[in-house]
């Protein structure tokens, strides 16, 4: 499952806070790959974050793609990976990386 959230504040705020929350929540997601593309009016910011799992020896990560292209900012997040070498089941590393990111913006959500 994604995360989809529509957001008052401008771009760079919520890339901003996405990447404090990661800091402040212990998930320890190291930032992998940042891209930002702005105009005058318009602007687009992708960041991919990555966690390593001893337990499973696996990898999870999290692309968060912002941008303002219909007036207001928009977030889309999708998590993958996390399941070990044989199978998909990722108990729960995407879901906990989504609910970091929807825990640090609910409050600028708009409709």
């Amino acid at each position: 499952m994604a995360l989809d959230m529509n957001l008052s504040i401008i771009v760079p705020h919520a890339a901003d806070l996405v990447k404090e929350a990661f800091t402040a929540s212990g998930i320890t997601a190291e930032l992998v790959d940042f891209y930002e593309s702005t105009s005058e009016n318009a602007g687009v910011m992708v960041m991919t974050f990555e966690k390593f799992f001893y337990r499973n020896s696996s990898r999870a990560s999290l692309t968060v793609a912002i941008d303002n292209l219909r007036g207001y900012t928009r977030l889309h997040a999708a998590g993958s990976g996390g399941g070990g070498v044989f199978w998909k089941f990722d108990w729960g590393a995407k879901d906990n990386m989504e609910n970091v990111i929807y825990s640090a913006l609910a409050r600028y959500t708009i409709k």
